[in-house]
Order: structure tokens, then C-alpha cells, then sequence
């Protein structure tokens, strides 16, 4: 058992903050803590194997390889050239992009699409119960104690019993929900399109209060301290409210086009809030011509605050403000201390993946660059430079490169198909459903594929050691509905990788 723990260091002084404290190492909601720090204490180290891959009523394959000798667990579930994993042609629900999996006593849970709620036993992928949420859900839930909150895109909080998946209460909030609830102590924080946030008692679903509305909508995830909630709504305003009231203590002016599948992180005093940039066909390139004038890392952090200002010219992309989507806030009064140097990482529809915290308190992000310290050998694709994993110098916002030794060679990078961010001990793992996952050693300056979903796709091989099927012929499960976007990290919960498919949830262990 672990206590949770998110190690800020300071001049040298490790301190410890408590904010919305897992029990044991569970992931009780998005990015597991209501800083949304995405950090946990576990570390799951290579080799890796998958433990069960979970279908609903459509049935779960368990790795014989796992539980050699028991009868219940009899599924080869090795990967190679050939092999595909005997799965069902479809399943019954279908799992939404930003559906995270949470996980909370000994069980993993999911909403789905078509208006349903899954509790499966961590440990051997069993279904313990399914409850109604109706009008369905696209987002995580939060655990507390003994309930389960998931919100529906009707607008409706509802909690389950853990127990049995009964409702234990449920607040309608008058508008769709589109972000993940946000747990501290015993509130559930939740924000709707009307613009309100709904303060909501875990315990027994008393409404403790609701904000004023706020200038727009709300289609991003919120995060939150005891003393404040941080939201972003689609005035393009980040609010903080205090958490006693709901009353808007400060506000501040960011930029962009949404805050949709966004979240702030809370880390060191200072909200980190990423935005979606402009969208177009192309962006892969948007930061070429800026990088290829850049004679020096300095150089180029100079050049990139000089033309997300507006005040230098690179191409015909330039336009003061409208590439500004990466900010640094202060937690008192939101403040922006400093300007952080980096352009657009994502295009194309997909919005940049927020930050998150690894184990010595860096907070690790993507950088489009053309010095390039950890992850690549050769050029990203869509760009002649590249695309790095590094922290922020958290009094600057200049970037602070994990630069031991030499690059590792990381392929597939686009930059308009990046990953979502999680780390547990030594390892940053990064997740997308279409490329599939990834661990690399953030200090020994290594990476492994951990999971595909097939092996030749897209005009690649890939060689994980969890693979779903060989090629395209053999078909993934279908799902009733098509899925809906979004990009979230791995699961990192008591030893285990969990991910989210469209059509299911695996679990994945150290294969020794």
C-alpha cells in the first residue's frame, strides 16, 4: 500500500502536498488526483504481458500465462507475427476517447456510450455489475469511499454503490456534461454547458452549492485544490472559485479556440493549462519555418515568444495570440508570471495533451524543436525537425530538456498525432488508441512498446508484446456507436496498466 504523494521540490526541500489523496494506489479519477498530475507511486517496468482483456457480456480472455494453474485462465494471449487474440466480432457498448479507466477498491470502472455503467474485479477482469446511466457518458468518473460518480451527456451526477452498482443519488444539472467530475474529500466538483460548477456532497448528493454562471460554457475537466476550483470555460477565461461558496475569486484571459478535452494541472503553486490552438489542414509544418532560422535552443525559445507575440514574422502562420496555447498561472490570483516558449504540438482536430508530473516534480510536455535531447534520432513526421519530451523550468517556462545521453529513437511521432501523458516511478508512459502505448525511462533513457491494437497498420509493423490482432483483415470487435474524441493517458493502478478501448479494457502487468 502506498500513500499518495506529490513531491514538489524547492531549492533543494522535498515538500509534500495531499491534494485529493488516492487510498493504497488506486486511480479513483482523471489523471488519478484532483491536481490532475497523472503521477502515481506505482511503476510497472517492462517486460510487459496483458492479464485479461475485458468485452462486457461478449466475455473476458484471461492470460494463461498469468495463472498458469488455474482452469478459468486459459487464453494465449502472446503476440507475434500470425497471431491475433481469439475476440468477439462485436461487443455491446462502446467506450468514448476520454473515457480513462478508474480504478477503486478492486474494481475498474467505465461508462459507456449507450448509457451504462461497468464495475469489473481488478484482479481477473469479471464483470461485478452494471448499472444505467442514462443518456450515456464520454467522459471518466471519480470514486470516494463507497461510491462511484459519473456524469451523462443528459447533464445528470450519478452515484452507485459500489457494492452492487445501485444508485445512491442522483443531481440533474440542467445541461449536457462533457468533463470528467472532480473529487476532493467528500465534494464532487462538476461543470455543465450552461456554464454553472455544481458543488455536490459524495455522501448523500446534497447540492452544496452552484456557482454564478460563468462567460461560457464549460466542455473541458476541471481540477481543483481544498481551498479553490479551477475551470476553464468557452469565453476562453480560466475561473477560480473558491471552493467554500463557488463565488469567482479571480479570472484570466487565455487564448485559442477551446478548452475542449483539456484539463488545468495543479503542480508547485501554479496552474498549468494547455488550450486548443487554431485548426487546419497542415499544421504539421505550422512551426517549420520559425525552427529553421533557430541557431540555438535559446535561440528558438526567443524566436517562438517573439512570434506567438506578434511582434516577428515566420511564414504566413503568423498572427499574435492565435498560436498562444500553453500557459503557466499563478494558483493565488492567476496571474501569468511568464510566457512559456513552445508552439503548436497537435493539429488537425486533436487538441495538445496536458502536462503531467513525474516523480522528481518536473512537469513533462511535448515540444515541437529542432534540438531535440531525448526522444529522436530522425525527423517527425510532418515536419522537417522534431517533436521532444521535456520539462518546464517552473520558474521560467523555458524548457528544461532530459538530456543525460543521446536521443532514444522513438518512432511513430506526428505531430498532429501525439500522446496523453502518465508516469509512475521512473517511467512517462504515453497512450493513444490508434497508435497504442508506450513506457520510456525518463532516467535510464530507454523506451518499450507495450501495446497495438494491430500489427501492420498505416504502412508501419509494430512488435508489442500485447497485440490485439495481426492485420486489417482481422477485425477488432465492433461497437454500436462510433466513438467520440479524445486522448488520456494510461491507467497506473496497484501494479497494472489499464487502458480503454472502443470496445473494451485491458490490463497489463510485469510479465515476471
Amino acid at each position: 500500500m502506498y500513500a499518495l504523494t506529490i513531491r514538489l521540490v524547492l531549492g533543494g526541500v522535498a515538500l509534500l502536498s495531499v491534494l485529493g489523496a488516492a487510498a493504497g494506489s488506486d486511480w479513483p479519477q482523471l489523471q488519478r488526483d484532483a491536481a490532475r498530475t497523472g503521477q502515481s507511486p506505482d511503476e510497472v517496468a517492462p517486460p510487459y504481458r496483458a492479464r485479461w482483456l475485458w468485452f462486457g457480456d461478449a466475455g473476458t480472455l484471461r492470460n494463461r500465462d498469468s495463472k498458469p494453474n488455474d482452469s478459468n485462465w486459459t487464453n494465449d494471449l502472446t503476440s507475434g507475427v500470425g497471431k491475433s487474440y481469439p475476440m468477439p466480432a462485436s461487443v455491446p457498448f462502446s467506450l468514448a476517447g476520454m473515457v480513462q479507466p478508474i480504478v477503486h477498491h478492486g474494481l475498474v470502472l467505465v461508462a459507456s456510450l449507450e448509457g451504462k455503467v461497468y464495475a469489473i474485479r481488478e484482479d481477473d477482469g469479471t464483470t461485478a455489475w452494471e448499472a444505467d446511466l442514462p443518456g450515456g457518458g464520454i467522459t471518466t468518473g471519480a470514486a470516494v469511499d463507497s461510491v462511484a460518480v459519473f456524469c451523462s451527456v443528459k447533464g445528470a451526477v450519478q452515484a452507485f454503490h459500489l457494492s452492487d452498482g445501485s444508485t445512491a443519488w442522483t443531481v440533474q444539472t440542467g445541461k449536457a456534461i462533457s468533463g470528467a467530475p472532480c473529487a476532493v474529500g467528500d465534494r464532487i466538483y462538476v461543470a455543465n454547458h450552461s456554464g454553472f460548477v455544481h458543488a455536490i456532497s459524495a455522501s448523500n448528493g446534497q447540492v452544496v452549492w452552484r456557482s454564478e454562471k460563468l462567460g461560457g460554457i464549460v466542455q473541458g475537466s476541471l481540477a481543483a485544490t481544498p481551498e479553490a476550483i479551477y475551470v476553464g470555460a468557452e469565453d476562453m477565461r480560466m475561473y477560480k472559485l473558491n471552493s467554500q461558496d463557488g463565488k469567482i475569486a479571480a479570472s484570466h484571459q487565455a487564448y485559442g479556440q477551446s478548452f475542449r478535452l483539456e484539463w488545468p494541472v495543479i503542480h508547485n503553486g501554479r496552474l498549468w493549462v494547455r488550450t486548443a490552438p487554431v485548426w487546419c489542414v497542415g499544421s504539421e509544418g505550422v512551426n517549420d519555418d520559425l525552427l529553421s532560422k533557430a541557431v540555438s535552443l535559446a535561440d528558438e525559445e526567443t524566436k517562438y515568444l517573439d512570434w506567438l507575440d506578434g511582434t516577428a514574422n515566420y511564414g504566413s502562420w503568423t498572427s499574435k495570440d492565435d498560436w498562444k496555447s500553453y500557459f503557466a498561472l499563478n494558483l493565488t490570483d492567476l496571474a501569468e508570471p511568464f510566457q512559456i516558449p513552445c508552439g503548436p504540438s497537435d493539429g488537425c482536430g486533436q487538441p495538445p495533451d496536458p502536462p503531467a508530473i513525474d516523480r522528481n516534480g518536473d512537469v513533462v510536455c511535448w515540444w515541437p524543436t529542432r534540438f531535440c535531447a531525448l526522444t529522436l534520432l530522425d525527423t517527425t513526421f510532418g515536419t522537417r525537425y522534431f517533436i521532444d519530451l521535456a520539462a518546464v523550468d517552473q520558474n521560467t517556462g523555458r524548457r528544461k530538456p532530459f538530456d543525460a545521453g543521446k536521443p532514444v529513437d522513438v518512432w511513430p511521432l506526428e505531430t498532429d498525432n501525439l500522446y496523453g501523458l502518465s508516469t509512475g516511478g521512473r517511467f512517462c508512459y504515453w497512450r493513444q488508441r490508434f497508435r497504442g502505448t508506450y513506457a520510456i525511462d525518463l532516467e535510464r533513457r530507454s523506451h518499450v512498446q507495450i501495446q497495438v491494437e494491430v500489427r501492420m497498420r498505416d504502412g508501419g509493423t509494430w512488435n508489442a508484446p500485447v497485440m490485439y490482432v495481426d492485420t486489417p483483415t482481422n477485425r477488432l470487435p465492433r461497437t454500436p456507436s462510433p466513438t467520440t474524441a479524445g486522448r488520456v493517458g494510461a491507467t497506473i493502478a496497484n501494479h497494472r496498466l489499464y487502458l480503454a478501448e472502443d470496445f473494451g479494457v485491458t490490463a497489463i502487468e510485469h510479465a515476471q
